[in-house]
C-alpha cells in the first residue's frame, strides 16, 4: 500500500515559513523585547552569534543588555550552547532556533 502525504511539499514549506514569521512577529509586536537586537539578527540572517559579538547587536537605550538577553532566552529566541572545537577547546555562543529563522532566507 502506497502512502501519500497529506500535504504537498510546497504547502508544508509555506506553512513552516509562515509559522516562523508569526513567531518572530510575536516577539517584536507582542513582547517588544530587544527590538534593535531582533532587527539586527534578522537583517544579518544570524543563526549563531559568538558571545563576544552579542553586545554590539543591542541598543543600550532599550535597557540593560543582560536583562534583554535573559528575556530573549526565556521567550526561546536565544539558546546558549557550548561547542567543542577541533583542537579540544570549548567556546560559548548563542543560537537562534530554526523556528524563528526558517523564513529569513525566503525572499
Amino acid at each position: 500500500m502506497n502512502k501519500l502525504p497529506i500535504f504537498p511539499a510546497a504547502a508544508l514549506q509555506w506553512g513552516m515559513n509562515e509559522l516562523s514569521e508569526l513567531s518572530f512577529k510575536e516577539l517584536v509586536d507582542d513582547f517588544r523585547v530587544a527590538p534593535t537586537f531582533l532587527a539586527n539578527c534578522r537583517a544579518g540572517r544570524m543563526r549563531s552569534i559568538e558571545l563576544a559579538k552579542v553586545e554590539s547587536l543591542f541598543s543600550k537605550e532599550e535597557g540593560s543588555i543582560a536583562v534583554q538577553v535573559e528575556r530573549l532566552e526565556r521567550l526561546g529566541f536565544l539558546e546558549r550552547v557550548v561547542l567543542q572545537t577541533t583542537d579540544g577547546t570549548k567556546t560559548s555562543q548563542f543560537e537562534v532556533p530554526k523556528l524563528f529563522t526558517r523564513s529569513w532566507g525566503v525572499a
